[in-house]
C-alpha cells in the first residue's frame, strides 16, 4: 500500500485543516473524545467519583501462574508499540524467566497501579476508503499500538472484572459482543425470535422500527453488490 502524507482532511462542518497540529487535534478529539467533569449526565459524574475513591486490594488474590503464562499466547507478526518490544520478545522473556513477569504483574496489582509507560501508544492513521486528495475526518480509522505487556496487564484486569460479572449475574444473556461461547449465530438466532414474536403483536410498527435500524447499521457502507440505497424488503 502506497503511504500518504496528510496536509489536511476535510471536518464535518466543511471546512479543512489548515496545519499538522490541527489535524492530529480534530483526528484526536473525534478519536479519543476527552472525558470532561464539567460535562456529562448523573451516572458518568459517580463513575468518576468512585473511580477516585481507595480500592482496598489486599482482598484481590495474586495473579496465578496461569493467568501470567498467557504472554506465551501472544500472537506473531504483530507491529510493536512505541517501546519496540515486539510480541515474540515478550513471550521469549517470559519463557527464560518466568517468575519476573508474575512478580511484575502482581506488584501493579497489589500497589493498585498501571505503569504511565504502558499506557503510551502509537497512533496510525488508515483511510476506509482510498482519498488520494484530502481525506475526510470520518473516513479515518484509528489504529492504536501498544505496548506488549500493557496488554497483557490490561487482558488480566479485564478477565479479572469479567468473571466477577458473570458470577454475580451483572451481564445480560442478551449480551453476545465479547462474550466467550457466543457468536454472531447466536445474535442472529435471538433477533429472529425477537421479531417473530412482535410481528405477531405489532406488525407495523415492528417491521418499521427494526428497518430503521438495519439502515443505521449500514448506513454508509459499501456492500458488495449494492446499487444505491438500502431497501429492506418484508
Amino acid at each position: 500500500m502506497e503511504k500518504i502524507e496528510i496536509t489536511g482532511i476535510n471536518l464535518p462542518k466543511g471546512e479543512t485543516t489548515s496545519s499538522l497540529d490541527e489535524t492530529i487535534n480534530s483526528v484526536l478529539q473525534k478519536t479519543f473524545p476527552s472525558d470532561s467533569e464539567e460535562n456529562g449526565n448523573y451516572l458518568p459524574k459517580v463513575y468518576r467519583q468512585t473511580a477516585h475513591t481507595d480500592y482496598p486490594t489486599l482482598i484481590d488474590p495474586s495473579f496465578f501462574c496461569d493467568e501470567v503464562n498467557t504472554v506465551s499466547m501472544l500472537k506473531p507478526n504483530k507491529s510493536p508499540g512505541p517501546d519496540s518490544i515486539s510480541n515474540e520478545i515478550s513471550k521469549q522473556f517470559h519463557l527464560a524467566f518466568t517468575s519476573f513477569p508474575h512478580k511484575l504483574f502482581n506488584v501493579c496489582l497489589d500497589a493498585g497501579i498501571f505503569p504511565s509507560v504502558w499506557k503510551l501508544t502509537q497512533v496510525i492513521l488508515i483511510p476506509k476508503i482510498n482519498e488520494f486528495r484530502i481525506p475526510h475526518l470520518d473516513n479515518l480509522r484509528c489504529k492504536s499500538l501498544f505496548p506488549a505487556l500493557g496488554k497483557c496487564l490490561e487482558k488480566f484486569f479485564v478477565n479479572r472484572i469479567c468473571w466477577y460479572l458473570r458470577r454475580r449475574d451483572f451481564l445480560s444473556n442478551d449480551q453476545y459482543g465479547f462474550t466467550p461461547q457466543k457468536r454472531t449465530k447466536d445474535a442472529l438466532l435471538r433477533l429472529n425470535e425477537i421479531v417473530q414474536r412482535d410481528l405477531k403483536i405489532w406488525p407495523a410498527v415492528t417491521s418499521k422500527a427494526f428497518a430503521c435500524d438495519i439502515l443505521v447499521c449500514f448506513q454508509g457502507r459499501d456492500l458488495p453488490g449494492r446499487t444505491g440505497n438500502f431497501e429492506p424488503r418484508f
